[in-house]
């Protein structure tokens, strides 16, 4: 709104929410300033891809003349985002989560089939869902994090400098989004890192047909570079981590200096810092993923099942199975630690997850691929179907809750 309005990118008072220092950089001595010509405002905490993302929506709605929503007795607050933005940038934002979850789902070597399984899955039985009804940027995270780990599995098989620049830039795309993925998207960089000095077992076939025939190999069989010297594969690594470098220096560290006076400040203050930790955190590992108020056995229970479903996805593609489970862990091993992101107050179910669910969702696609094979025992084994159907169906129900009711309590397009 700040960068629409009036040409910054800040939080202003009463555009198009209350003016709280909760959506406010924590800088010790900052305040907030104004003038007669322009409403009090203060740098936005928030990382700068959430307010570029909406922000041509929010320019189109007020072009388009949209009107505010009404609101209701027990919502007073009048100030929230028009109608275009809520009803067009939530459900791109999610679309484009689905989208980059099938394509992971695709480079992990599933069929088709079961590809469209996995965006079925993550469009009805996932978070994304009911938080495509607001405006939060960890719709814009995940799609960068799943589209990062499909262009590395891409980059491995192609061996190319293009698809590794590709995956190094969305990789900081997401830590541009999420600050916290500066450290948990550790495990893409890792799949990048593999895929740039270990050959792959397509690079290995080659050279062994152009070994065993002098006379060059079968169309089919060749490749853009068929394993290249320990040089050329050093310089695909640099090219990922100059991309990465491109994206996360002026969108982070130039953002922070812009805001705070310092690179290394985030705006977060003590949040999501040694500090904020829990005394005990096993209580957020365990209400993250039981509590009947955030946990995501209730809210979530097909990424539950998907997470058990990591050991066939390993049949298909070690390197994604093992990248994704790293990256769920990791996440649900920090979300769960720091005091402020286990249950994230008034929320439905763990939002703060919703940026790793393209990795608990692909392996169903595999699940599903075993179950419905014709020669697959599974197929006529009513369990099997249970053990998918029952968690499905339960998270639609639980999703179509969360559309009809509004959880957020007016809050909900606010972050």
């Amino acid at each position: 709104v700040g960068l629409v309005e009036h040409g910054r990118l800040a939080v202003f008072d009463g555009e198009p929410y209350r003016f709280t220092l909760t959506g406010t950089v924590r800088v010790p001595g900052s305040s907030a300033r104004g003038s007669a010509d322009e409403p009090v405002s203060a740098p936005s905490k928030y990382p700068a891809v959430g307010s570029l993302v909406v922000a041509p929506f929010y320019a189109v709605a007020r072009l388009l003349g949209a009107h505010d929503p009404a609101t209701a007795a027990q919502f007073p607050p009048p100030e929230r985002a028009p109608l275009g933005v809520t009803m067009l940038a939530g459900p791109a934002m999610g679309a484009a989560l689905v989208t980059a979850t099938a394509w992971l789902a695709r480079r992990g070597g599933l069929g088709w089939s079961a590809v469209i399984v996995v965006a079925m899955g993550s469009a009805t039985a996932s978070l994304a869902w009911p938080y495509a009804s607001t405006l939060l940027n960890m719709c814009v995270t995940g799609a960068a994090l799943a589209g990062a780990a499909a262009s590395a599995l891409r980059a491995r098989s192609t061996v190319t400098p293009r698809w590794f620049a590709v995956s190094g830039a969305l990789l900081g795309l997401a830590a541009a989004s999420r600050y916290e993925y500066l450290l948990l998207g550790a495990p893409i960089g890792l799949l990048l890192a593999y895929g740039a000095v270990v050959p792959s077992a397509r690079e290995k076939a080659v050279v062994v047909r152009v070994r065993a025939h002098p006379a060059p190999p079968p169309r089919e069989a060749l490749i853009p570079t068929p394993l290249p010297l320990r040089r050329e594969r050093g310089y695909l690594l640099l090219t990922a981590a100059a991309a990465w470098c491109a994206v996360v220096g002026p969108l982070v560290f130039g953002w922070n200096f812009a805001r705070t006076g310092s690179a290394l400040n985030f705006g977060y203050g003590d949040e999501g810092l040694l500090a904020s930790l829990l005394e005990k955190p096993w209580y957020g590992w365990f209400g993250l993923l039981f509590s009947p108020g955030c946990g995501v056995s209730v809210y979530a229970p097909l990424t539950l099942t998907g997470l058990f479903a990591l050991a066939w996805l390993w049949e298909d593609s070690p390197p994604l199975a093992l990248t994704g489970g790293a990256t769920v862990v990791l996440a649900m091993a920090y979300y769960g630690s720091v005091s402020s992101t286990w249950c994230a107050q008034t929320t439905w179910g763990p939002r703060y997850l919703v940026a790793v669910a393209p990795f608990a969702m692909v392996p169903i696609g595999s699940l599903w691929a075993r179950v419905s094979a014709k020669d697959s025992p599974w197929r006529g084994n009513p369990f099997a179907w249970v053990a998918l159907g029952v968690p499905w169906a339960a998270n639609v129900v639980v999703n179509m809750l969360a559309v009809v009711v509004d959880f957020g309590r007016g809050w909900q397009d606010h972050w």
